[in-house]
């Protein structure tokens, strides 16, 4: 079985704990949108998510298309206002993927995502 894996560069190296979200449409076999399939993934100390999508769970709600990741929410209450930059607020489409043979995985990528800093009152 392979495995679909989506990474993102949501800030800068340190920022650990970033949520990060991947969302695509669910199709029936005619093309239909059936609903949406979801995962979401935690930043590591890189600032780096990897999010892993179940061919069985994606089997369960049919197909998947139009993938596209998001920022979803940030660890720091410092700098948790979340920016557009590469469609992390609009939904950045997948690139690639590239295959990586020896853990059967495709793997896409998305971002770098921004956060910038709540600046205090009176600034």
């Amino acid at each position: 079985m392979e495995n679909v894996d989506t990474s993102v560069h949501p800030v800068k190296p340190g920022f650990i704990g970033a949520v990060a979200r991947i969302t695509c449409k669910a199709v029936d076999k005619h093309g239909f949108v059936t609903g949406s399939y979801t995962v979401m993934s935690d930043t590591d100390k890189s600032g780096y998510f990897l999010a892993k999508m179940s061919l069985t769970e994606i089997k369960e709600v049919g197909n998947i298309t139009e993938c596209k990741g998001y920022l979803d929410m940030s660890s720091l209450i410092s700098c948790s206002i979340p920016t557009n930059v590469n469609k992390g607020i609009t939904g950045s489409p997948l690139a690639g993927p590239r295959y990586l043979s020896h853990s059967k995985t495709h793997l896409y990528t998305v971002g770098p995502f921004e956060y910038i800093p709540v600046l205090p009152l009176g600034h």
